[in-house]
């Protein structure tokens, strides 16, 4: 996530393959919105993350009883917290053991 205003480009990828080009504008709030917390509930933020964490946190990413499982996730160079937000490279995956529209299914 920027916390700079500015131009920033942005790939989408599927397995690997980029499958879009974007930039996207960061331009100065002039609105007065605000971010939306009325019902929230969860939030994780990569702000302030860095690699270079003792593992027992570098691992851990959790909100409000909320918590996230890393897979193959190899905390290193480019892959892992990386500019105040996560990074997953080659196959890496994280799980959040959230389930927002559990309830709206039938069983």
């Amino acid at each position: 996530m920027p916390t700079e205003y500015g131009a920033y480009h942005l790939q989408a990828l599927i397995n690997g393959v980029i499958i879009g080009d974007y930039t996207i504008a960061v331009i100065k709030n002039t609105a007065g919105i605000l971010e939306t917390t009325d019902g929230l509930t969860m939030k994780l933020s990569g702000l302030g993350r860095d690699n270079a964490e003792p593992v027992e946190t570098l691992t851990s990413w959790a909100d409000r009883g909320f918590s996230t499982t890393f897979f193959n996730q190899p905390w290193n160079g480019n892959s892992g917290w990386n500019n105040n937000a996560l990074v997953l490279n080659n196959g890496a995956t994280a799980r959040i053991n959230n389930k927002p529209f559990a309830s709206e299914i039938a069983p």
